[in-house]
């Protein structure tokens, strides 16, 4: 975007800062935007529009964010790319939202029995941890193949890599919206709708909710911020930053061995024995970091720290999605995308603080 300019740090800086104010401010607003899914009624249910619509619409944002603004990034007035970005971020990430929320709110509305949630949440998970990791892998080839020269990355080749994740994105949610159908039963039509004023005091009643999702953000930001600084024990403490790679490469394949194994897991052996397995397992990951300083103790810590996380966050997903009954029970109102806003939540405040951890220790090896 900035590439070539003279004030291309600054700019960086000025982005990365608006994103994350952007970000902590929006976060307030994800139960209200379930609040309006919700409250949505059309002759394709409640999630389907707006699946559609937030698919769509963020896909063209993705690539105007990816582009130079029409050349207002590489312009002096920074007044001005400054308010047009806000802008464009805002309508960005408030569809991604509504895509994102409705996305994870058809789990309870396309089934009642935990075993097939689980199912369904496991294929959601899968995608979207495949999708992640293929992300970081294809990032750097796709940026160099369209860049000019093809020998480097440059404004040309993140532009191509933006427009082919945003057709993926948005082609992907217009085929779960065609793929998919609500169901219809007794238990999913009782209570009235809560208003938009209603939301927070719903979210605040439904205790095992609230409790489970304190609890989550900070293992979770405990987690990204230890994944984000690993960089810094490849260099400092193993002595060789380009075996950095590997922690990509263990968390693909802990993501493709253990998330089709999460359902077989819970029925076994039920879901708090499957989280506090996986716990366990983390936290022996950090002993061997603290004991080991040789690249196969790291490795082996790698592998006990970052494979179990995709375990505990959907034991997490499946607890929620559960809670879905459970707050309709105590409080007589069924909020799925209200309740399940909070999975919105707790991958979006992590991800903000790896953001941060990796703006934090920015550093230069010498």
């Amino acid at each position: 975007m900035f590439a070539g300019t003279p004030h291309e740090d600054a700019m960086i800086a000025l982005v990365t800062s608006l994103v994350v104010i952007i970000r902590l401010i929006e976060i307030i607003f994800d139960p209200i935007i379930g609040s309006i899914i919700d409250n949505t009624h059309t002759r394709w249910g409640k999630f389907k529009p707006w699946l559609v619509v937030g698919g769509i619409m963020s896909s063209l944002m993705i690539m105007l964010m990816f582009s130079d603004f029409f050349g207002l990034a590489k312009s002096d007035n920074r007044t001005l790319f400054a308010i047009v970005f806000i802008i464009a971020f805002i309508i960005l990430d408030a569809f991604y939202s509504f895509k994102d929320i409705a996305f994870w709110s058809m789990i309870p509305a396309l089934s009642e029995k935990n075993s097939e949630r689980e199912t369904l949440g496991t294929f959601a998970r899968f995608g979207s941890a495949i999708g992640a990791q293929g992300a970081t892998i294809l990032a750097i080839p796709i940026t160099i193949f369209f860049t000019k020269g093809g020998h480097a990355q440059g404004a040309r080749g993140f532009f191509a890599f933006g427009v082919i994740a945003a057709l993926v994105q948005g082609i992907s949610a217009l085929v779960t919206a065609w793929g998919t159908k609500e169901q219809k039963s007794v238990i999913r039509q009782e209570g009235t709708k809560t208003n938009t004023l209603d939301v927070f005091k719903a979210l605040l009643k439904n205790d095992q909710l609230m409790w489970l999702s304190l609890s989550y953000i900070l293992f979770a930001i405990a987690y990204v911020a230890t994944t984000a600084t690993l960089i810094l024990n490849f260099t400092f403490v193993i002595g060789n930053a380009s075996l950095y790679s590997i922690t990509g490469i263990v968390g693909f394949i802990g993501s493709i061995i253990l998330v089709p194994m999460f359902p077989i897991l819970a029925k076994k052996f039920g879901r708090r024995k499957v989280l506090t397995g996986a716990i366990i397992s983390m936290l022996l990951g950090y002993l061997l970091f603290v004991l080991g300083s040789s690249v196969a103790m790291t490795v082996a810590g790698l592998i006990f720290l970052t494979a179990p996380y995709q375990l505990v966050f959907l034991s997490v997903l499946m607890t929620i999605t559960d809670s879905v009954e459970y707050g309709q029970w105590k409080n007589g109102v069924r909020n799925e995308a209200v309740t399940l806003a909070c999975v919105h939540c707790l991958i979006k405040l992590p991800a903000l603080s790896q953001m941060v951890s990796m703006d934090l220790w920015q550093f230069q090896p010498e």
